[in-house]
Parts: structure tokens; sequence; C-alpha cells
């Protein structure tokens, strides 16, 4: 359930802040520390990425806008590790496109999809075999241990928006 919601992290640094890990089960609270481990090195891969796809934007002076969990990473968690990511997502303009495939290419990555409102890019080294661009998680084969685990080395994708597509709608 944790792995679900995403908050083992979350879970792995309150309870060692709190004590509370001495009353758990010591499989439940080394599960905990391999997702925090697990998320940490992914949120370095994803910061690294990040970094040299959005610097020649900025340096050519044009816009990228950071979404979701790269853009709530900086501004609400004091520690990357805490916000699982499986994926990049940016905002650009559609005319910036040459820019995009000049850096994706730079940068290793290979289109994996691509639709009028966006594209996907992975990895190359990820494409070879992939099916699905989330393929992150794997389960547990030891039937006793019922976790989901993130993988650390786990393909990670850049998803690139050329525009906003989706609109919420509330009623009161």
């Amino acid at each position: 359930l944790c792995q679900m919601h995403g908050i083992a992290p979350l879970l792995h640094t309150r309870f060692k802040a709190s004590g509370i890990s001495t009353r758990c089960a010591p499989e439940f609270i080394d599960y905990l520390a391999t997702q925090y481990g697990a998320c940490k090195s992914r949120a370095r891969r994803i910061s690294e990425i990040q970094q040299q796809l959005t610097q020649p934007f900025a340096d050519d002076n044009r816009d990228l806008l950071l979404l979701k969990g790269c853009q709530l990473l900086s501004a609400c968690y004091p520690d990357p590790a805490l916000r699982p990511m499986a994926d990049i997502d940016v905002l650009i303009r559609a005319e910036n496109r040459p820019l995009l495939e000049a850096v994706t290419d730079r940068l290793g990555l290979r289109l994996y999809s691509e639709t009028a409102d966006g594209a996907s890019y992975l990895t190359s080294a990820a494409m070879s075999g992939i099916e699905d661009a989330n393929e992150g998680m794997f389960v547990s084969e030891d039937a006793r241990e019922l976790y989901v685990y993130e993988r650390a080395d786990a393909p990670i994708a850049v998803d690139v928006h050329f525009r906003v597509t989706r609109s919420l709608q509330f009623a009161v």
C-alpha cells in the first residue's frame, strides 16, 4: 500500500526519526530503507537528466516549463528521495522542437512514442527490449514478501508536452 501511494521513502524517514521503526517488523523496515535508497538514486539520475535537458533551453532563452513531480520536487520536498518519480514532464512550445531533438540526441534519448500533443523519450540503452516506458517496478519473487519495489536503475522517460491538453471540470 505504501508503494502504491509513493510514501515508502517518507515512512522510512518518519519512522527512523520518531523511533517507531523499533516497533515494526525488521523486514518491513528493511523494505522502507531499500525504497528510500532506490528513490534517492533515481532522484539523483532524474536531476542530472533534468539539468542537462533544461540548460540548453535557458541558454538559448527558450521557454521550458517543468511539470508535475519535477516542479513539486524543488518547491515542496526538502529531500528529493521523498518524492518517487518515474519520468520528467516538461512543457515546451512546438516551434522549439528542433532544439528539443538536438538536446535529446546529445543526451542519448530516443523517441519512444509521439502524438500531436507531445512525445516520450527514453535512454537508448533502455529502448532495447522494453515494451512499456513505465517498467520501473518489480514485485519480489519471495512469496513471503508481497512488496512492490521501486528500481533505482529503471528507465527514466522524458515526457514532452507541446500544449496543455486536459482541463479539469469541477462542479460545486
